[in-house]
């Protein structure tokens, strides 16, 4: 996560010179990460930063690939569906049975993952984009939801195909969505950081505990442990073992696991007596 005070420019910098992928649904703010700026955005843009105009504005292009989100698209037709059209849960089945080879390749290598893919789901993604190809001049009013549905899987075709390039890139952006939710659900409690830099600062605290969440650790013991090991670090080397993926607890033997019983009428865990521990995030 990084802070930012420009929802267009902040990303761009963030990512700045990362040309590997990056999964996102197609909102204006990701999407102009991978294409220019209209005009109309890049007056907007240059509005904002005092002595910048459209022409010295830097074109937030980075050189990433980007990897279309499966959910965002079926939840467009779930819109549509709810809107009472009676062709939107065909296209709901058909992006159903691309989640049914993820579920089967849950616990394949990505090699295995990317043969699976080509052989099931690449022919399933010719058959959801030849059907809204099909249909998407029976629903050319600007205003219907469901062309607007089929607009969006018809424009984002060609990044909605790449997951079936790597068998390591998931297809949709899922798990960070649910962790930026935590991020709104606490917003009272972390609004007033009092600057750009406490902002910031609250950014780096978010990612770490993110990627704690991500590895299976418990956030809060995994927190405490890397405060109280960091007064005693032999070198600045060494701060690299103490990372979500590499940490071994060293105050408590049960720290850095969730899966121990959890009390849901104190929202602590079974050893909180031993560890004096609470988790935040459940």
């Amino acid at each position: 996560m990084s802070f930012t005070t420009s929802k267009r420019a902040g990303p761009a910098a963030f990512l700045k010179g990362y040309d590997k992928y990056v999964v996102c649904d197609a909102n204006t703010v990701n999407h102009g990460l991978f294409v220019a700026p209209s005009p109309a955005d890049r007056l907007e843009e240059a509005g904002r930063r005092p002595g910048c105009s459209v022409r010295t504005l830097p074109l937030p292009i980075v050189p990433a690939t980007e990897v279309g989100c499966w959910s965002h698209c079926r939840s467009n037709f779930v819109d549509a569906k709810r809107y009472g059209h009676a062709e939107a849960p065909e296209m709901i089945s058909m992006i159903r049975s691309l989640y049914g080879v993820e579920r089967r390749s849950k616990k394949m290598s990505a090699d295995e993952r990317l043969a699976l893919r080509t052989k099931e789901s690449v022919p399933k993604l010719d058959a959801i984009f030849d059907w809204c190809r099909v249909r998407v001049t029976k629903y050319d009013l600007p205003t219907c939801v469901m062309g607007k549905a089929i607009r969006y899987a018809l424009n984002q075709e060609s990044v909605l195909r790449v997951y079936c390039t790597d068998g390591r890139l998931p297809i949709d952006n899922n798990p960070a969505e649910r962790i930026l939710r935590l991020i709104a659900i606490g917003r009272k409690n972390w609004q007033f950081y009092g600057s750009a830099n406490g902002g910031k600062t609250g950014a780096v605290l978010h990612s770490l505990l993110a990627s704690a969440h991500r590895h299976g650790l418990n956030e809060y013991e995994y927190l405490l442990d890397v405060i109280d090991t960091l007064c005693d670090l032999p070198s600045q080397a060494a701060i690299g073992d103490l990372l979500p993926d590499r940490w071994q607890p060293s105050f408590c033997p049960t720290a850095g696991s969730r899966d121990r019983p959890v009390d849901h009428l104190t929202n602590s865990t079974s050893d909180v007596n031993q560890c004096g521990t609470w988790n935040p995030y459940f």
